[in-house]
This record gives C-alpha cells, structure tokens and sequence, in this order.
C-alpha cells in the first residue's frame, strides 16, 4: 500500500509503548523513514503523561511494561472516550493475552517477532479506516444539524413530490 495513497504527507502522531530499548528504535527509525512522528514511552506511567500533553493518532502498544501494563493502559484510555487506532506489539503467544487485548479494545494485534513492513501495512489500513469513518461522521453531523433546523411542516413534508 503506497504512502501517498492514504494521504500521508502529514507526519501521524504515534506513541509507542515498549519497554525494550533496542526494539522500540528499531521501530520508531522504520515508521520516521515513513513519515511518522513516534513518542516513546517506556513504561505505562510515562504513556500516560505523554497522551495528556500530545494528540496522538495512533497507539502501538506491548502489553508487558512496568507499572501500568499495555492492556490495563488501553482499558483507561477507552474508558476516557479515546478510541484512535490501537495495534498491540507484544511477545505473548497464548490465546488468552489476545482476547484480553481485543477485550480492552485493541483494533489490531502481532506477536513479536514482527515484521515492520507488516506493521506499517497494518498501520495504514487502520489510518485509512479511520479517515473514511470520520468522513461518514462529517457528512453525517451535516446531515443532523440541516434536520435540527427543520420546522413540524418540514418534516410532514419529506419526501412528498412536490409540483412546480
């Protein structure tokens, strides 16, 4: 899937929440190269410090961090009506530690290794979803406000043919 393709000239705010040093540069220099601007965060209090101070448009999570793990990180955040993208990262295998995760929210889940092309694949696909939800919304809320300015005699009106 091509960069340009999903309007990608804009650097998308990325926190990345990975308590393995090495790992999260790795990922972090590959989604730079692609345009993305990533906030590290190496523990879930200090992603949580960062999400108060940034707007972030997308969440890379690994469950396993100190203090606040990804799962209980991404509870809290969707509890607060944040519902941007959300991929866990993570090098659990069994089956339980992914449901926990879709539970919490996740829209997308890897295990570790990774590939970063993948992941940058996947990242897009949730980008462009999201665009084309909120266009819906956009159109929608047009929708909902010329309907709010309807009078009773508008709506006994709608759809009735009228002649000119």
């Amino acid at each position: 899937m091509d960069d340009m393709l999903l309007g990608m000239k804009k650097q998308w705010k990325t926190l990345l929440l990975e308590d393995n040093t090495l790992f999260a540069e790795t990922i972090t220099d590959f989604l730079e190269e692609h345009g993305f601007d990533v906030d590290i965060a190496c523990d879930g209090e200090e992603a949580v410090q960062k999400c108060y101070y940034n707007n972030y448009d997308i969440y890379l999570l690994d469950v396993n961090v100190p203090y606040i793990n990804g799962v209980d990180f991404l509870k809290m955040i969707r509890r607060s009506g944040d519902e941007r993208p959300t991929i866990f990262i993570t090098s659990h295998q069994d089956i339980e530690t992914l449901k926990k995760g879709y539970e919490s929210g996740c829209d997308d889940y890897m295990k570790k290794p990774i590939d970063l092309e993948e992941l940058l694949y996947r990242i897009q696909v949730l980008i462009k979803k999201r665009k084309n939800t909120k266009t819906v919304y956009v159109e929608f809320s047009e929708v909902v406000r010329k309907l709010e300015k309807l009078t009773p005699i508008d709506y006994a009106n709608i759809g009735k043919i009228t002649k000119s």
